[in-house]
């Protein structure tokens, strides 16, 4: 019998070196001193054991909307932190959502995104829907990818969902209360 394949949300080595891996990818400039995406209120965090601080932006006014953000990351369309988070909001999700989606093919197929073992899923009000491509021999690696989305290097999780994702990111919860 072949073995399960579980997800890789919870693996703490697999984020680490997706994040290396991006990092090492980044030909952005520096950001501005104060203008950390890690601190900016539209930053989506990735749910899971995912280094902390990564995410998405989700700043319609940002050249980096859609894109997949490391920590010390900015640009000029930094604004500070909301409490709660506009992350765990609906209607955030919802006004993101068409916006995000508008750049996506109509080519849906039976191994998708959502159930990849690679899907690194948002957090917040954005996890249904949104995660992270993190398989390093996907064209999609270290993009933002919907859920119904798909690639010819789907590898299917046992679980779903690529993983087990707390319903709540506490380690995330926790560091952003100390901030």
């Amino acid at each position: 019998m072949p073995r399960k394949l579980r997800g890789l949300t919870s693996s703490k080595r697999h984020c680490t070196a997706c994040a290396n891996r991006w990092r090492a990818r980044e030909d952005r400039p520096d950001a501005e001193p104060g203008k950390d995406c890690a601190r900016c209120r539209f930053l989506v965090p990735t749910a899971g054991a995912f280094p902390e601080d990564w995410g998405v932006c989700a700043n319609p006014d940002s050249g980096h909307d859609a894109r997949v953000m490391a920590p010390g990351q900015g640009c000029v369309a930094f604004a500070a932190q909301t409490d709660p988070p506009l992350y765990e909001q609906p209607a955030q999700a919802r006004r993101t959502h068409p916006r995000w989606a508008s750049d996506l093919s109509d080519d849906e197929r039976e191994d998708q995104c959502g159930d990849c073992r690679f899907f690194i899923p948002l957090d917040g009000a954005f996890a249904l829907d949104w995660g992270v491509c993190s398989n390093p021999s996907a064209a999609r690696d270290g993009s933002l990818v919907f859920e119904h989305d798909g690639c010819d290097q789907h590898v299917r999780a046992a679980t779903g969902w690529g993983g087990a994702v707390p319903r709540r990111s506490l380690q995330r919860r926790g560091s952003a209360a100390e901030r």
